[in-house]
């Protein structure tokens, strides 16, 4: 085989890897924040030991919304595990009604 011919192939499959790893993700456009901190606030609350290591997926419609995280524990050891959060709007702060895990 020239040489060539095995750089393109090389390049070919890197390629191959830079579009399969980004297919299927998508950026969540809305400021987690709020999100954030009712979660916090209420694994808090029910000493979990829990924190919220990255949002997956976060969908609001009107005064509820429903979130999919990827949570690890406190410590930071072990894997992440993933969650899944139904908030209530509160006044003007959003609170958690429901997770599951």
């Amino acid at each position: 085989m020239k040489l060539s011919f095995k750089i393109f192939i090389v390049c070919m499959a890197t390629l191959s890897v830079l579009i399969l790893s980004s297919c299927g993700k998508k950026e969540i456009s809305e400021d987690i924040t709020p999100f954030e901190k009712a979660i916090t606030s209420r694994l808090a609350s029910e000493q979990m030991g829990m924190k919220v290591n990255k949002f997956r997926d976060l969908k609001i419609e009107g005064d509820t919304a429903n979130a999919t995280c990827s949570m690890k524990s406190q410590t930071g050891l072990g894997p992440a595990v993933t969650w899944k959060f139904q908030f209530k709007k509160d006044g003007s702060d959003w609170k958690v009604s429901d997770f599951q895990y």
